[in-house]
């Protein structure tokens, strides 16, 4: 334990904090500040500058964060590495923040000095009958990954966010 710590000092119970769970290596809390609904810290309770000191700590740490996170909806998954990248608590944490289109988050972020990816023509075979897949439609979202469009169906119910796409036909 750091004594200066104060991830240290929730972990040894000597400052309070809303446990979402708890397991041998590691704590899940709820940060003072949540961005959103939901939004927790993966905290190993070893002492671990970031993610780049203690491999096995940091493993352990991203894999108990996957295991909280499982079940979730869509997400970021951020962590930090000095200051400059604005961590503030030098102690490995990860941050699980729920998302939610519209939800007034500045994520992503761009530099400007590099343009965004623009989709590839895809030479796929649509997974129904018939088509090709032409190259893929832009998101509908700034997070969201673009669509392959079959000519002949339409986006793929697979790789589509709309849930009930998966139900609909073409045919």
């Amino acid at each position: 334990m750091t004594e200066s710590c104060v991830f240290c000092q929730i972990v040894a119970g000597l400052t309070p904090a809303t446990v979402v769970r708890d397991w041998p290596e590691t704590i899940a809390i709820t940060p003072l500040n949540p961005v959103v609904d939901g939004h927790t810290l993966v905290i190993p309770k070893t002492h671990v500058r970031d993610f780049t000191t203690g491999a096995y700590v940091s493993a352990m740490t991203m894999h108990r964060a996957a295991e909280l996170a499982e079940d979730s909806g869509p997400m970021n998954l951020i962590t930090s590495k000095g200051w400059q990248a604005t961590q503030s608590v030098f102690h490995l944490h990860l941050h699980l923040v729920p998302r939610a289109e519209n939800d007034g988050l500045a994520l992503p972020w761009y530099s400007g000095r590099s343009r965004r990816p623009q989709p590839r023509p895809s030479s796929r075979r649509c997974s129904r009958r018939g088509g090709t897949s032409s190259p893929a439609t832009p998101p509908r979202h700034p997070t969201s990954r673009p669509t392959p469009t079959c000519t002949r169906h339409g986006p793929s119910p697979a790789t589509t966010d709309d849930p009930q796409a998966a139900a609909r036909t073409a045919d």
